[in-house]
């Protein structure tokens, strides 16, 4: 995205989106869509200098983008560190959404840079029991679909629960493979008026089978999850 402040642009959304585009040399779209007339944030030759160095660094031919870097043609590499520069000079601290835009446009492209987050310093903060993967599941299990085998989403980055652990209402816990005791407002009568198994809820369907359901709100399946 151009690190200049587009509120109120009426083109703002086309600018953000097509600030980092890796193109083929055929596309036109290959030529930067950011109006040259835009103040530059850049304060002074020193600012500029630093965020030159810092965006040549991500398309160095010999870094860590080098294979994509080698697909791209020129025009565009060129674009991307005018646009990189301006979002640096704008906040310097962005630099780590910068190279996650390049990295994404690299992966469209066919190349993928796991180790990107290591060598820029861009580490991604994991929560409790969780740990990042740069190639995670795209379904990640979660306590209702524990011992879910088919997944069509393509992987993806991101923090995962660590292994041993599954997700539910947002954290990462062990799962339990016990139903809790018959006990409480949500087991009223005999039999139960529902059943859990693996982690899962069953709810009455018909005469003797259940079919699964959504965890229902509440402390005391909260709990029990």
């Amino acid at each position: 995205s151009s690190g200049t402040d587009l509120t109120g642009q009426p083109n703002k959304g086309t600018l953000l989106g097509d600030s980092y585009q890796v193109l083929d040399a055929e596309d036109p779209r290959c030529v930067s869509s950011l109006n040259d007339d835009l103040p530059n944030p850049c304060k002074n030759d020193g600012e500029m200098e630093e965020a030159k160095v810092v965006c040549e660094e991500v398309v160095n031919p010999y870094g860590i983008f080098a294979e994509c870097v080698g697909r791209i043609p020129g025009a565009c590499v060129q674009n991307f560190v005018k646009d990189c520069m301006v979002d640096h000079c704008d906040n310097p601290e962005n630099i780590c959404d910068i190279v996650s835009k390049f990295a994404e446009a690299c992966k469209q492209e066919g190349v993928d840079v796991p180790m990107w987050r290591k060598a820029f310093d861009c580490q991604m903060e994991c929560g409790e029991n969780e740990e990042y993967l740069a190639n995670g599941p795209g379904c990640e299990r979660k306590c209702l679909e524990r011992d879910q085998t088919y997944c069509n989403t393509p992987p993806r980055e991101g923090c995962f629960c660590k292994t041993g652990y599954i997700r539910c209402k947002g954290a990462c816990i062990i799962g339990k493979d016990y139903c809790p005791p018959r006990t409480g407002r949500r087991y009223g009568g005999t039999p139960a008026r529902m059943c859990c198994m693996h982690s899962t809820w069953y709810w009455p369907f018909g005469g003797s089978s259940y079919s699964s359901q959504d965890i229902p709100d509440g402390d005391f399946i909260e709990h029990w999850c």
